[in-house]
Order: C-alpha cells, then structure tokens, then sequence
C-alpha cells in the first residue's frame, strides 16, 4: 500500500465515513459523535510491499486493505506523552475491524520505546521520518535507508565549510548512537540534544571516517 497523499477538507454536514477504491476519505468522529472540524482525506493505491511476504500478523494485505497513517506525539500522545484512552479505544476498534494501524514518527526506535509500551495498539511503525519501517510490537526491521559514504563525506565538508553545526547517525535500529561537529558558536537546541543523548554521542573525528551505513543527517543552525 502506497500512501499517495493527506490532506484537510473543509467540514461537512453529514457523518461517517465515505469510501471509495483508490481514493478515501476518512471521516474522523469523536465517540461523542461530534462532527469534527475537517475531513481527514487519505489518497492512496495498493502497490507490492514488503509487508505481503514478511508480515504474519495483523490484517490480511490484498486489493481491499485499508490502513490509517497517523503521528504521535501531540496526535495519539497527550501533552504527557501517554495514550489517551479514547485513542486507544479507536485504535483498538481499527485492529478489530481488520485495519492496518501505521503509527510514522520522527522519533528514532529508541526515543519511540520511551513512549510506546509492547501493548500499544498498532501494527506498524515507521521511525526517524520514513528512514527506518518495523513490526510492531515484534520491532521486526521491514525496511531501512541509508545514505552511502561518499555522500556522507561530501555532505560533513560542506556543513564545516558552512559553519554548521550537524551530527551523523548510525544505522538503523541504532541510530540514536550518533557522531557530532559544531561550530564554536553558541547553539541551545545543539547542545540539549546532546545533554538529552548523553552516553550515546561522541565527537566527529577531523579525518571524518563514519560506518558505512550512515542513514540520517540532522543539521542545527546557530543560534545567534
């Protein structure tokens, strides 16, 4: 399954949800029946995926599946980052109903353990932004990226040249261990992320010879 596009229609007069092969639109109601603000549209097509041959559980993958793409935090996690319960229900309701349950976050698997519990109710998850897709609860790797090395040097030359502060993860499922550059400027949300990750960081080397599996970038401007 392919997720084409999401996008936010105005809000209709009517309820439920209206389906339509290829094209889906989601309506996502309150269990108080409220009508919400907006229509949820998910356009998408079924395509061969990983998940026909390597997913033994969940709902069944053929021309009829249908899936439900959601954030996580500040979508599915309060402002706490625990799972509502009226959220929960839904999402339960979906694995019921034989609904694929696709939770993609910018979190890496290992931030994504802090807040997710071997009960959480979803069947999918997809980490750092699309870099790294596993079975849940299982945390089975269906699919990763990674950028090569030449590209990894090439890219720490320029961001030194510019002055820029970055760091360069390692590969999946372990990218929360990462290497770091930065300027002699100051840069708040640099050094958090480092204060936040410490344990798993350490400085970039000059010569600059990372893994060669490096698959995520995350470049931080200065402050100032």
């Amino acid at each position: 399954m392919e997720l084409l596009q999401v996008s936010a229609v105005p809000r209709r007069q009517s309820r439920g949800q209206l389906r339509q092969f290829g094209k889906t639109r989601e309506r996502f109601t309150h269990p108080s029946n409220r009508v919400p603000a907006v229509d949820i549209r998910l356009t998408f097509r079924i395509v061969p995926t990983v998940f026909t041959s390597t997913i033994n559980r969940g709902p069944t993958i053929d021309s009829t599946a249908l899936a439900v793409f959601t954030d996580l935090d500040g979508t599915l996690l309060d402002t706490n980052q625990r799972l509502l319960p009226v959220n929960r229900s839904a999402l339960e309701q979906l694995g019921k109903d034989q609904i694929w349950r696709i939770v993609v976050t910018g979190r890496s698997l290992f931030s994504a353990r802090r807040v997710l519990d071997p009960q959480f109710p979803i069947d999918i998850l997809v980490t750092s932004s699309g870099a790294g897709i596993f079975r849940f609860p299982d945390e089975q790797i269906l699919h990763s990226a990674m950028m090569e090395e030449r590209h990894v040097q090439k890219g720490a030359t320029l961001l030194k040249q510019l002055a820029l502060d970055f760091m360069i993860h390692a590969p999946l499922p372990d990218n929360h261990f990462f290497k770091w550059h930065r300027s002699a400027r100051q840069n708040a949300d640099f050094s958090k992320r480092l204060e936040i990750y410490s344990g798993y960081h350490q400085p970039l080397p000059e010569d600059l010879v990372p893994d060669r599996s490096v698959i995520e970038w995350r470049s931080c401007a200065n402050d100032g």
